[in-house]
């Protein structure tokens, strides 16, 4: 863990907010919060704390430490609360262990479960014109309202008619 920290690190909120995706992983709203606000994720990360080169969300989840998920929060305009509320990935059994040298990790294996693409047009309901990616109990999804298919393969083709 770094012992010294700069304490206006990631206190004030970005100037565009960001709307959430329903079971989105923590690594595609770090990276469309980013992308929002038209900055790199690694400055977006770096106002978070301290930690590896991000990975794109479509490959794994990314877990934070209880610092960066603080950071995060106030970066995005929402309390921690409404943030665990929203993003699997941030709840407390989630969290890194408070001797951790990084403040997020990137590791290959989701532990909340798997990687999935979200439906192209829910997400482009909720303001996304890109891909997202949720953390989903099963490695599969079947949007309803769209009638699409979405799996864990990975690919950013958009997800098939069902």
């Amino acid at each position: 863990m770094v012992e010294k920290r700069d304490q206006w690190l990631g206190r004030r909120r970005m100037h565009l907010r960001l709307r959430f995706l329903q079971g989105e992983s923590t690594g595609s709203y770090v990276t469309r919060l980013a992308a929002r606000n038209n900055r790199p994720t690694e400055e977006v990360l770096r106002s978070m704390g301290t930690g590896p080169v991000p990975v794109d969300p479509q490959y794994t989840e990314m877990y934070v430490s209880r610092y960066a998920r603080e950071r995060l929060a106030t970066l995005a305009g929402h309390t921690v609360a409404e943030m665990q509320e929203r993003l699997i990935g941030l709840r407390d059994e989630f969290l890194m262990p408070k001797n951790a040298k990084d403040d997020w990790e990137w590791p290959w294996d989701a532990r909340a479960g798997y990687i999935v693409q979200a439906c192209s047009l829910c997400a482009a309901r909720r303001g996304t014109r890109s891909p997202a990616w949720l953390i989903l109990p099963d490695p599969w999804q079947v949007c309803l309202r769209h009638q699409r298919w979405t799996d864990n393969s990975r690919s950013t083709d958009p997800p098939t008619s069902i």
